[in-house]
């Protein structure tokens, strides 16, 4: 049963600003029959069956149907009910056009969850004697075969209440009398609602007549007729839902509906998408993965991380560095008396001819390992070490000790020449090698690198092709990275004897004096005193050979350091004024005379010492105790080894740490931590040189391919928000039907917005393919530039993420405007 109670409703017409309303209007409706509602186009009678079909709402009063208060419900459970319980047919038959006859009928029950077949859709049709095709498009029917199509979607879905809106207004006689008596007898068994401007016809058809006027009701006819069957049943709504494929076929019917729309979209998308993609590419292409799988091709994935020239690891940098790697080696150059140590390699046979045998003696650097596959992949023909007297060496460096000789100790502890013939000699031999003044060692081991590729260089200097170019600068390369290495037991550095540093590390600190409120700069040599200086002291000419404490022994370099070259300047016009007598008694003498009258001996001074790396500065307060007078000194100051001992650096020196990495992820991680990690770290890697080629050539499209990609994401969002906006205008019939019928605004969101997925889809696809094809163009070209063959320029995953930023940008651009529009369109 249906009933009003009371229902009130004011409305404005859009011709005029007086309030037309429903007033106090109270109804009731059986569950069959057939009831007209007449009256003129401002009785009220549009605004009665839409309260009744749920499509607006009373603003007083109580509507109820069987026992659920529909005036009360929310507009999801009002959505269930216009979906469950009502069927429109409306004064024009309102299709959706770009679908066929049966996809406008199988919309209704895709709404209620009902499987609907074909063969269902040709019974219904026969039953209303209505002979069309199903898969006949809307558009090409006349209004009446339009019309009876709209009658077979209300009543196939078999709705508890069939609301018609004038049917006879547009209607041929004929037409408009069969489809009155399909009505009447559909009646029988329904509750069928007829707004009707003729009451003639009315009279003819209804089992009531319910007359309005100005929103009251005036009369009614019949009423015993129609309110027999007044039983209040337990009623179920269902929600409705458009479920993914379904949602998804009806936005395939609009995209195909509107091909020229949906293809300028997607030519905009694409474009603007390969473009970005491209200028990305050349602007920032991932640099590490490319790296890594040069490192990988080249078979050597031994990562080295160094300080640049000037600056030494310290433990916080150490642990800093350490953090990133699972595993790692240290590397440590050996010094002696601050000068580093190197193997004394025979350089009398060196040919300049021979590109091969091109190493140029350096100090060594020694790792540190319990197992060879710690440090390289490599076989290693020998062993690796047991005793902290052993090393292990690269197969380059045994090739050129073959090749030129190295010098050996015998058992008397002479220096020979030694030139070996073969690998198994300078295993097998065990010829004691020096490093340094006092430590022997021995090779037991050689690393089998693979050289095979660089045996075109022996016997070879000019002459080389483009390739053979390339080749060589791998092996430049590859001898500055192998070629000084020694692999040795964890612990062999402790184990060495080496004399105590006794030099400051002048590019590691920078050192000032403060004289009168002014920091001047120290740059010559700081060491501590290991020999007898005979200086100028309080206690008058006499010999060092101790400093204790804050006492600091100066020279005449000194001097001019703290008076800015005054000693320097006088001494010059001493020596002028005094031709005849410049002797080194005399400059000696004037010496003298120049420390007693500036009154520096014993005298406090600041001297502040700056880290150049962590700009850390520490004042130490120092007293001057003598000056040395002699031209002999090597140094400008000399501390006491209280002061000197905080600030020398060992007598080895951590310059690397090595990692091993198994895979080109764990590649690409450590390289994207550490290249450009700190302005002090430099990484290098088997390839690391030919790199730099390649980044020089792309940075030659940077700032231009920037400013386009900008152009083209800003019109990205243009033509995006003009599509929605366009589109939305085309859809606003078809999604106000869908809305009546009972589709939830959540499915006619999905619906608007599915068609924009799909092209954003097809989109991506298309622009992946065309980026692909122009990455492998531009890798080609890159290849022939730098003869190298290899694809810097990939889709990478920054690319991936800024592309995902401008699809996801382009769907929530599409998913706001669509809901503003929709709040615009929506009836």
């Amino acid at each position: 049963m249906l009933e009003l109670k009371n229902v009130f409703k004011k409305y404005n017409t859009k011709t005029s600003i007086t309030d037309k309303t429903l007033d106090n209007i109270s109804l009731k409706f059986g569950n069959s029959g057939i009831v007209f509602i007449v009256g003129d186009k401002e009785s009220g009678k549009n605004t009665l069956i839409d309260l009744i079909g749920g499509i607006i709402k009373p603003d007083s009063g109580e509507i109820i149907y069987n026992d659920i208060t529909i005036s009360s419900l929310d507009e999801k459970k009002l959505d269930s009910y216009r979906n469950t319980v009502i069927g429109f047919i409306f004064k024009k038959p309102n299709l959706l056009k770009y679908f066929n006859v049966y996809r406008n009928i199988e919309i209704t029950h895709d709404l209620l969850n009902i499987d609907f077949g074909k063969d269902r859709a040709k019974k219904l049709l026969n039953n209303l004697g209505i002979d069309v095709p199903l898969n006949k498009k809307i558009t090409k029917l006349n209004f009446y075969e339009q019309y009876k199509i709209a009658l077979a979607r209300a009543i196939s879905k078999k709705p508890d209440i069939i609301i018609v809106d004038d049917p006879s207004e547009f209607l041929e006689e004929n037409e408009s009398e069969k489809m009155f008596n399909t009505l009447k007898k559909l009646s029988e068994k329904k509750l069928v609602i007829v707004c009707e401007d003729n009451l003639d016809i009315a009279q003819k058809y209804g089992d009531r007549i319910i007359e309005l006027k100005d929103g009251v009701i005036v009369k009614e006819h019949n009423n015993e007729v129609s309110i027999i069957d007044l039983s209040v049943r337990k009623q179920k709504l269902v929600t409705p839902k458009l479920n993914f494929i379904k949602s998804f076929i009806i936005s395939l019917d609009v995209i195909l509906n509107r091909k020229l729309l949906f293809l300028m979209f997607n030519l905009i998308i694409i474009a603007s998408l390969v473009f970005l993609g491209i200028s990305k590419s050349m602007y920032d292409f991932d640099l590490s993965e490319s790296h890594a799988e040069s490192i990988i091709n080249n078979n050597d994935k031994l990562i080295q991380i160094t300080p640049k020239e000037g600056y030494v690891f310290n433990k916080e940098d150490t642990n800093d560095i350490i953090s990133g790697f699972d595993e790692y080696l240290y590397g440590y150059k050996i010094y002696e008396n601050g000068i580093e140590i190197k193997l004394e390699i025979n350089n009398l046979n060196f040919e300049p001819s021979d590109l091969y045998n091109s190493y140029l003696n350096s100090g060594i650097e020694v790792i540190e390992a319990t197992d060879i596959k710690q440090y390289t992949d490599s076989n290693l023909i020998g062993r690796f070490p047991t005793e902290y007297n052993e090393i292990v060496i690269h197969k380059y460096l045994a090739d050129y000790i073959i090749h030129n000789g190295i010098i050996v100790l015998n058992s008397d502890g002479m220096k020979l020449l030694y030139r070996p013939t073969n690998y198994d000699q300078i295993i097998n031999e065990s010829k004691t090698i020096m490093i340094g003044s006092k430590n022997r060692v021995k090779v037991v081991g050689i690393i089998d690198d693979d050289l095979s590729k660089y045996e075109f260089l022996k016997g070879k200097n000019t002459g080389l092709k483009n390739n053979e170019k390339i080749n060589y600068n791998n092996f430049k390369n590859m001898i500055s990275r192998q070629a000084n290495k020694i692999i040795a037991l964890t612990g062999f550095v402790d184990n060495l004897e080496l004399p105590k540093n006794n030099y400051m590390n002048i590019t590691k600190y920078s050192l000032y004096v403060n004289n009168l409120g002014e920091n001047k700069n120290i740059d010559g040599n700081v060491s501590y005193i290991n020999k007898n200086y005979d200086a100028y002291t309080l206690n008058g000419y006499t010999g060092v050979t101790d400093l204790i404490d804050n006492e600091v022994l100066i020279n005449t370099e000194f001097l001019d350091i703290l008076f800015d070259n005054d000693y320097s300047n006088k001494l010059q016009l001493f020596k002028n004024s005094n031709i005849e007598n410049d002797s080194e008694g005399s400059v000696f003498q004037f010496t003298l005379e120049y420390v007693r009258d500036n009154d520096i001996l014993g005298k406090n001074y600041n001297i502040i010492i700056k880290n150049n790396k962590t700009k850390k500065e520490i004042t130490e307060s120092v007293v001057i105790k003598g000056v040395i007078i002699s031209s002999k000194s090597d140094s400008y100051i000399y501390f006491s080894e209280e002061i000197l001992d905080k600030y020398l650096d060992n007598n080895y020196r951590l310059n690397s740490i090595f990692n091993l990495s198994d895979t080109k992820e764990q590649i690409i991680n450590i390289l994207k931590r550490y290249i450009d990690y700190k302005d002090y770290i430099e990484v290098k890697t088997v390839v690391s040189d030919n790199f730099n080629n390649i980044i020089s050539f792309i940075d030659l499209f940077k700032n231009m391919t920037l400013y386009i990609s900008v152009f083209f994401v800003f019109l990205v969002v243009v033509a995006t928000i003009n599509h929605v906006y366009v589109f939305a205008n085309k859809l606003k019939v078809e999604a106000n039907i869908l809305r009546i019928l009972g589709t939830s605004k959540a499915d006619i969101f999905k619906i608007f917005i599915f068609p924009i997925f799909v092209s954003i889809m097809i989109s991506i696809c298309l622009s992946l393919l065309i980026i692909y094809l122009i990455n492998l163009r531009l890798n080609y070209y890159i290849s022939l530039q730098i003869n190298y063959n290899f694809n810097p320029i990939k889709f990478s995953k920054d690319q991936l993420l800024i592309l995902s930023s401008v699809i996801i940008s382009i769907i929530i651009i599409s998913i706001v405007t669509i809901k503003i529009k929709l709040k615009k369109i929506l009836v």
